[in-house]
């Protein structure tokens, strides 16, 4: 489960989330993109666009990027992310950086190390790394753990020893990944 996923909220009119529920899991598209001008359903149909892997949508989720309600920008990028929309990468990555919500920036982050190449993976996951918030160090883990190589070792250990002992353990499971692959890719 993704720590940077935000929590869905309810719409005041039930209705309305009613239909985006049966919308998403019918998979109507169209009427998902109608619920992201809805601040209250945008979450919801950001959601089930990601889940449907709904391109045609990403235009429209790159626009709620810009929206002030944190939670439609964090599942917006959660749902590009899922796209692995790579026309969003620059956004997401300057949402990642300079976003004030912490739970916004790491699910930027997520983004955007989805839809990367591996260059801008260590470039983004180092950042990531040194981050004052621990969303974004324990994406940045998870990330490296999933794509990163032998040179990466060195700053997961350092974020390990400066982050507080019930944290370590995402920094743990990565450098285990990380030793995993680098032995799988020797062997091969």
């Amino acid at each position: 489960m993704s720590t940077s996923r935000p929590p869905l909220g309810d719409s005041p009119d039930k209705d309305a989330f009613v239909r985006v529920r049966a919308a998403g899991k019918s998979g109507d598209v169209v009427t998902l993109v109608d619920a992201l001008s809805d601040d209250a359903l945008a979450p919801t149909a950001a959601k089930y666009l990601g889940s449907l892997r709904a391109t045609s949508a990403a235009p429209e989720l790159t626009r709620c990027l810009e929206a002030g309600n944190p939670y439609v920008r964090a599942s917006a990028a959660v749902a590009l992310g899922e796209m692995k929309a790579g026309a969003a990468l620059s956004r997401l990555v300057e949402l990642s950086e300079l976003d004030p919500v912490p739970f916004v920036r790491a699910a930027s982050l997520e983004a955007a190390l989805e839809s990367a190449d591996q260059d801008t993976v260590h470039r983004l996951a180092a950042r990531g790394l040194e981050d004052e918030h621990w969303q974004l160090r324990y994406v940045a883990a998870q990330a490296l753990g999933r794509r990163g190589g032998p040179e990466d070792l060195a700053g997961l250990r350092a974020a390990k020893d400066a982050d507080v002992w019930w944290r370590r353990g995402a920094y743990r499971k990565a450098i285990r990944q990380v030793r995993r692959q680098s032995v799988r890719r020797s062997g091969d």
